[in-house]
């Protein structure tokens, strides 16, 4: 199911299991999200980081904390 999403484009996924052989050690989920440029640093993707708010419940939802709420040394690593 991982490898069927990560190839389709057009799939949206909300907590699904990652198996334990690639994740041993820390029980994962994999959930898509949507970015809205004008809540992140420069309006762009920077970095390989970033702070994201996760829902622990179903339907485990992902979303990019606003860069508003975002610290400035964070900021400042983010668009150097």
């Amino acid at each position: 199911a991982i490898a069927e999403h990560f190839t389709n484009e057009h799939t949206h996924v909300f907590g699904l299991p990652v198996p334990g052989c690639i994740s041993p050690l820390i029980r994962c989920r994999i959930s898509s999200t949507y970015f809205v440029r004008r809540h992140l640093p420069r309006r762009r993707l920077c970095s390989t980081l970033m702070p994201v708010i996760v829902s622990p419940q179903e339907p485990h939802i992902v979303t990019p904390l606003p860069e508003v709420y975002w610290p400035p040394e964070l900021v400042h690593w983010w668009v150097r």
